[in-house]
């Protein structure tokens, strides 16, 4: 039987608490990716294993506090980020959910991006600002006229999907690949998604956090 929920928690910008606290209260596998175990804990969380060369981690003592078997350690100089290790950890995990990584170096964001395309995607990103997920079905999403939200294509496959309450319908796009709909919007509260063929990665601003 396949476990449920998992999260990774990696260093970058990190949405608020409020975010994700009812995911942090309901899942069954928390993995801070380095610099991710202060974030945890910040959010004031303990997770249950810790992944990672360490390099941005600015207190190492906290790894002290851990008994040996629930820390990973790899070398600075390796084929794979901390990120992409830390989901390998949750990879029997039904649902797997990244948090963090947001404004941080550009060539970690690519990689993040990467992730969707390759055998260690998650099923959601939360990063600082946005929620990124990839759709390959047919789908309603709930949000409020001039709400943002962009698309891009996964794969160099042929992509046609058809939309219903977004100011520019997604019908007929010829998508090519590293082209996207970049600010899109919501015209109606629910935007129906329908899949012909392909997958999209779908970007959604997150609402500013109450003052």
């Amino acid at each position: 039987m396949k476990k449920k929920l998992a999260l990774v928690i990696t260093g970058g910008a990190a949405p608020p608490l409020n975010a994700i606290e009812p995911l942090l209260k309901t899942c069954d596998f928390l993995v801070a990716a380095d610099s991710g175990l202060e974030q945890a804990l910040e959010y004031g969380y303990t997770p249950d294993m810790v992944v990672g060369d360490m390099d941005s981690l600015g207190n190492r003592a906290l790894l002290d506090t851990y008994p040996p078997e629930r820390v990973k350690i790899y070398p600075v100089d390796k084929d794979y980020t901390d990120t992409e290790l830390a989901l390998d950890e949750i990879a029997s995990y039904d649902r797997r959910i990244l948090i963090g990584g947001g404004e941080g170096r550009l060539d970690h964001t690519l990689a993040l991006l990467n992730l969707f395309e390759g055998p260690r995607f998650p099923d959601l990103w939360i990063s600082g600002r946005e929620e990124i997920f990839p759709l390959d079905k047919s789908v309603e999403l709930e949000g409020v006229p001039g709400e943002i939200i962009s698309f891009y294509p996964l794969g160099s496959r042929n992509i046609q999907f058809k939309s219903r309450g977004l100011k520019w319908p997604l019908d007929g796009v010829k998508w090519k690949e590293g082209e996207l709909s970049l600010s899109n919007r919501f015209t109606e509260e629910r935007v129906s998604l329908e899949r012909g063929e392909g997958s999209l990665l779908v970007i959604r601003t997150l609402p500013d956090p109450p003052a």
